[in-house]
């Protein structure tokens, strides 16, 4: 991934280094990376229920979304940073680290051709149905609400 890059000149004339890459490689990888956004931004988001478990304690955090993909990377990239706002979560992470937690997907929302069906209406019967078998008692989740934008 091209992160910086400065104007260069030789006697073969002007030039671009992107991490020690040519103009022709950095045209080549910023092209890829615009195809991997447009897959990105095309790929079938898949609604559902998450968890984040740890494996030491038992300890999990259950979440929702309505693209299941974003929230759980999201996570692990702020708990990998170390800016989880769950400060307990964070804490045991930096504990027991990275290779003691979990990343699962419990369940996907299965689309209908069903009359009236909703995947909003449907996600929410399953976060009532996860909620309800919720341990709080061994849980990070810090409130009722588990949805993730």
């Amino acid at each position: 991934m091209a992160r910086c890059g400065f104007l260069g000149a030789s006697s073969f004339g002007m030039h671009v280094h992107v991490r020690g890459l040519t103009q022709a490689a950095a045209t080549t990888m910023n092209d890829d990376q615009r195809r991997c956004t447009q897959e990105y931004k095309l790929r079938e988001k898949k609604a559902g229920i998450f968890r984040i478990a740890n494996t030491a304690t038992g300890k999990v955090l259950l979440g929702s979304s309505l693209d299941l993909h974003f929230p759980l990377n999201s996570q692990e990239f702020q708990l990998t940073c170390g800016s989880h706002k769950n400060r307990e979560l964070q804490d045991d992470f930096d504990r027991y680290g990275r290779n003691t937690f979990a990343f699962e997907i419990v369940e996907v929302v299965r689309s209908s051709d069903a009359p009236g069906f909703s995947v909003e209406a449907e996600l929410k019967r399953l976060e009532n149905v996860y909620k309800e078998q919720l341990d709080r008692g061994n849980t990070y989740n810090l409130r009722d609400r588990i949805r993730y934008p």
